[in-house]
């Protein structure tokens, strides 16, 4: 399994692009919320699905969302156009 970064070394890689993007110290304190409260509803969610004890559920979610992730990094393969 590759190694994943902790949730706040992922804030702190998120927080340096922000910085060199020029955004100030009021929108970097708003991020950084947005950010945790992210985080915080993933969490909620996934421990749900987890105490509700419903695997294919919880398996189908994961599948979901890492397809919009690997669509952002550019990395999922290409839809069909017409």
């Amino acid at each position: 399994m590759r190694d994943i970064p902790s949730v706040r070394r992922q804030w702190k890689m998120f927080k340096r692009q922000l910085a060199e993007a020029g955004l100030d110290r009021r929108e970097l304190v708003l991020a950084q919320a947005a950010f945790y409260a992210g985080v915080r509803v993933t969490w909620k969610i996934l421990g749900y699905l987890v105490d509700e004890e419903e695997p294919e559920e919880l398996e189908r979610l994961i599948r979901k969302k890492a397809r919009g992730v690997y669509a952002i990094q550019g990395l999922a393969p290409r839809k069909r156009r017409h």
